[in-house]
């Protein structure tokens, strides 16, 4: 691929085994592993295991229902997965998208409670609907995670 990324201490998703052989130790920001499309359509195109599915829902704290509904696979497809079978397409990209909105989330955060909060209500940034809400087509995460950098770098408007 010729490109290096690195993980820093503080990561929050992207140490999961689906991931990593995509990474590699260098001094490039994980936004660079995220802002890279390249890499993105790769894993989306060879799949990802179960796991990175139940790992994500997990994080979020999210339902069976709620968690399907952003994904777009029904939870018995993920669950009936072996370790060893990839889901791929549109349902990986998805999630890699809803992950990239997690780890902004956890950068600007620093507390996955208050990550799960500022999802959960409606805010005027989003036309007052919740962020949450915006997490199933791969444009809302977009909104949502321009926002959350926004915010790091101190940018309200």
């Amino acid at each position: 691929m010729g490109k290096n990324y690195e993980l820093p201490d503080n990561h929050s998703f992207l140490a999961e085994e689906d991931i990593v052989p995509y990474l590699s130790h260098s001094s490039v920001p994980l936004y660079s592993f995220w802002d890279d499309l390249s890499i993105l359509r790769e894993i989306s195109l060879k799949g990802l295991g179960s796991n990175f599915f139940t790992s994500l829902k997990k994080r979020f704290r999210l339902n069976n229902q709620q968690f399907t509904s952003l994904v777009g696979v029904t939870w018995k497809t993920i669950t009936n997965h072996r370790e060893d079978h990839q889901i791929v397409g549109m349902h990986t990209e998805r999630a890699l998208y809803i992950a990239k909105v997690w780890d902004a989330g956890i950068d600007y955060f620093n507390d996955p409670t208050q990550l799960r909060k500022w999802l959960s209500f409606s805010n005027p940034f989003f036309n007052d609907e919740i962020p949450l809400n915006l997490l199933n087509t791969i444009s809302g995460c977009e909104i949502v995670y321009s926002k959350l950098r926004q915010m790091a770098f101190g940018i309200s408007a």
